[in-house]
């Protein structure tokens, strides 16, 4: 994953949010789409996920990852396992559309 600059947060609540993250909100169909669509503790997450995939150790409050607040902690390895299951999916599309072509 790259560090996007803080960018990430832009592109989420664009058009581009709405089709990647509303669509699998039990809301969707019920929604009017002008409120924000990612709270801003999980854009602060994910941005925190590329930061820890770049290498960077500090954290918010004193500790390592584990003595963060719970709920900082719960948000952290949800969006790790969610970043990691994306990737294994897009690597076996890559992967089938490859040996397609051969």
């Amino acid at each position: 994953m790259i560090n996007n600059g803080k960018s990430g947060g832009e592109l989420i609540r664009s058009k581009a949010g709405e089709l990647s993250f509303c669509k699998e909100c039990s809301e969707y169909d019920t929604c009017d789409h002008n409120g924000q669509r990612v709270y801003q503790c999980n854009i602060d997450i994910i941005d925190f996920v590329n930061e820890i995939d770049s290498g960077f150790k500090m954290y918010i409050w004193e500790g390592n990852y584990r003595e963060q607040p719970a709920w900082w902690y719960k948000l952290l390895k949800t969006c790790q396992n969610t970043i990691a299951e994306i990737r294994g999916d897009n690597a076996k599309r890559l992967q089938d559309k490859n040996s397609r072509r051969q």
